[in-house]
């Protein structure tokens, strides 16, 4: 019990330095209570501000200014060095096309990242938004860039081919399901097969430059906008290939011309005649493909009856409509013809109705054969 008494003694007297102010009077007994209760409190200070100083302890508070301003300092560089390196990289935006929009998106850093500043540059990633496609009708339309042809578009849906009522090869009449697709407007004329000839020989010349009462025809620029003739069917074909289209079936060639409402002729019902199309010899010759306007069939084209005969890809069989199939028939696998349609300028009445087929030698070229070209559509 002494011991401790002893140790009290001299905490007391350890403290006793700091009085150096004279201390206010007070009461004996009042000097008393002071020694019991002020004297000792500076003894738990010292013994805290010693706990304080054996565990120092981390805080922003510690940094001081000096710290807080060599901290903002490199911050502020590393941040301006990220900003410069950005605005380096920013890509230039693409012009949207037509028919698409590309908008560009970036993958930022993420806040781990920019805090221990291992992030890789920015990598840009497209995505292409593709515009509405806008609906397609009967007088929708498109301009070939090969050889500046209008196509005009024919809808998907069903119609009547054939016929009960005219030659034996004409018949069943039938229904075919035919999907869309592009035509061209007219014949192929002689300045767009010009443009195949020119393109490094990618289409043989007609072989006959003249027409039935002219000696120079496909050679005379005053009959660019004619039909092309004296072509046979490979050289067709050839040229619809180069252009990027190709012949029509039967059964598109059938549909452009009759329509939806199994009209005999383009026009309509009424009998062919000298106003209505180029046929039965009246003119002696061919004439220009843009002729004829109040001529059109359904779907807006121009002589798809009379002026010249058309080459299609079909191979010719006479009994094929009683056996072809009911969605887009393509025509016999081989065979020794290949099928024209239309009728040409020195043809009769029957000759230029929609559904009369005819046929020759895909190798024969003629004064009265030419063809027009198809695409499919979307």
């Amino acid at each position: 019990i002494e011991k401790p008494v002893e140790k009290i003694t001299l905490h007391v007297e350890r403290v006793e330095e700091p009085k150096k102010e004279k201390p206010l009077p007070i009461s004996h007994e009042d000097s008393k209570a002071q020694e019991l209760i002020v004297k000792p409190a500076p003894v738990v200070e010292k013994k805290a501000e010693k706990q304080k100083k054996s565990a120092p302890k981390f805080t922003f508070h510690s940094l001081g200014f000096q710290g807080f301003a060599v901290l903002g300092s490199i911050l502020a560089v590393f941040f301006l060095i990220l900003g410069m390196y950005g605005l380096a990289h920013l890509p230039t935006m693409p012009k949207p096309s037509p028919t698409a929009q590309v908008t560009s998106t970036f993958e930022l850093p993420t806040a781990t990242e920019l805090l221990t500043a291992t992030f890789q540059p920015p990598t840009e990633t497209s995505t292409a938004t593709l515009l509405p496609i806008p609906t397609l009708g009967i007088g929708s339309s498109m301009i070939s860039e090969k050889d500046d042809m209008t196509l005009l578009y024919v809808p998907a849906g069903s119609f009547t081919m054939g016929s009960d009522n005219g030659n034996t090869n004409e018949s069943p009449a039938h229904q075919v399901y035919q999907d869309a697709f592009w035509i061209d407007r007219t014949d192929v004329t002689n300045a767009m097969y010009a443009k195949c000839v020119a393109d490094k020989g990618a289409c043989s010349q007609p072989t006959n430059l003249s027409s039935y009462t002219r000696s120079s025809y496909y050679d005379n620029s005053q009959f660019d906008n004619y039909p092309v003739i004296y072509v046979n069917w490979n050289m067709a074909d050839t040229y619809c290939k180069w252009a990027g289209r190709q012949l029509p079936t039967e059964a598109q060639w059938e549909k452009a011309a009759r329509g939806w409402d199994n009209r005999p002729y383009p026009w309509g019902t009424s009998s062919p005649d000298i106003s209505l199309l180029n046929y039965n010899g009246d003119h002696q010759d061919i004439v220009s493909a843009y002729d004829y306007l109040i001529g059109i069939s359904p779907y807006g084209l121009l002589q798809m009856s009379g002026n010249v005969r058309q080459w299609v890809s079909d191979w010719y069989e006479r009994s094929y409509y009683s056996t072809s199939p009911y969605k887009d028939p393509q025509g016999p696998d081989s065979g020794k013809y290949k099928s024209l349609r239309g009728g040409a300028f020195n043809d009769d009445a029957q000759e230029v109705e929609t559904f009369y087929r005819a046929y020759h030698n895909p190798t024969s070229a003629g004064q009265d054969r030419g063809f027009r070209c198809v695409r499919s559509a979307p």
